[in-house]
């Protein structure tokens, strides 16, 4: 639920960042705002920006930090997926790749895709408890852990 809340605040605060910079561009004149009405859309925007702003700290302070790489690791590897998927395309057309090749491909590229957006969805609802894709202090310190125990136990019996 938090992750989720996450995403939204995320995605809140870049639309109305976007947002404010349309509103300029459209109604004011190059950088400048021309009206009072204008100005205080914007300001009223920004404030909720803000207030976006802070509850998101608070929820990501609620959320271990692993979860937080982990989702945005599958974000920028769908991101990456989606250019990727272009260029074999792009190859494609340009003879580069036969058709067949370009499928096969695309095809496996897309199930990568699909294992992202699931790991996304499964972080979002709560049904995660361990990263997949990051290394994580805990998991070192375990590794750590467990290393030492089976040292000792090594040169204990021998």
């Amino acid at each position: 639920e938090r992750m989720r809340n996450i995403d939204v605040l995320v995605n809140f605060i870049a639309a109305h960042s976007e947002a404010q910079k349309g509103m300029v561009t459209y109604f004011g004149s190059g950088t400048k705002i021309n009206s009072p009405e204008i100005a205080r859309v914007i300001l009223q925007s920004q404030k909720a920006v803000y207030t976006a702003m802070s509850m998101l700290t608070r929820l990501e302070g609620c959320v271990p930090g692993w979860m937080l790489d982990e989702e945005h690791i599958c974000h920028s590897g769908c991101a990456a997926g989606t250019e990727l998927e272009k260029f074999i395309c792009n190859a494609r057309d340009l003879g580069v790749l036969t058709g067949s090749e370009a499928e096969t491909l695309i095809h496996t590229l897309h199930q990568h895709m699909e294992n992202f957006y699931k790991r996304v969805s499964a972080l979002q609802n709560g049904r995660v408890s361990k990263p997949i894709y990051v290394q994580c202090e805990e998991s070192e310190e375990a590794a750590a852990d467990q290393k030492e125990a089976t040292t000792t136990t090594t040169t204990t019996k021998g």
